[in-house]
């Protein structure tokens, strides 16, 4: 399936750029980023497949890096990004997505995950208990979040999930390192 819209980087280099400050005038609470083993996103695969939404589409971020004319490290498929709830159904509907199941979702991620792709799981107010959310495989050079980090852009912190493995237990002295 060929996206249905394309996105051209466009940069008017013969206008100097100058910052647009917007005031708020108030705190702006944000939600604490979370960390979630992979075993969350088997469950939310499995509650999403009863009600068949869950949806693939083609990484924007990827489309948008090649059309820029950057080069690429990493050979990922072009649909990667997994929707569901609504979201599922809005994008198939509008011809940007089409539908998998739950098997295909979880191949895609085990693919990605041995090509090295980094997995973020994007909803409003980190709430997986709501039904719409997305959740999308990148790689350092593309990604519209990390990649900005990795090229200095973005002054971001992340949290990670590390489940520490120790080949030999009877080696271990429990020091914590």
């Amino acid at each position: 399936m060929k996206p249905s819209q394309s996105v051209i980087a466009f940069r008017d280099e013969s206008k100097t750029r100058t910052a647009t400050r917007i005031e708020v005038n108030r705190m702006l609470k944000t939600p604490e980023p979370a960390v979630y083993p992979s075993s969350k996103i088997t469950d939310l695969f499995e509650k999403h497949a009863k009600d068949n939404s869950i949806a693939v589409i083609h990484c924007g971020c990827r489309e948008l890096e090649d059309m820029a004319g950057n080069q690429c490290r990493f050979d990922f498929p072009t649909e990667t990004c997994i929707l569901m709830g609504n979201f599922a159904k809005y994008m198939v509907d509008y011809g940007v997505g089409r539908y998998i199941t739950k098997d295909e979702a979880l191949r895609i991620i085990e693919t990605l995950r041995q090509k090295g792709a980094i997995h973020q799981i994007f909803h409003e107010e980190e709430d997986l208990s709501k039904s719409e959310f997305g959740f999308c495989s990148c790689c350092w050079d593309c990604c519209g979040i990390l990649g900005s980090y990795n090229r200095g852009i973005l002054p971001l912190n992340f949290k990670t999930f590390y489940l520490a493995q120790i080949a030999d237990e009877s080696l271990c002295d429990g020091c914590g390192t």
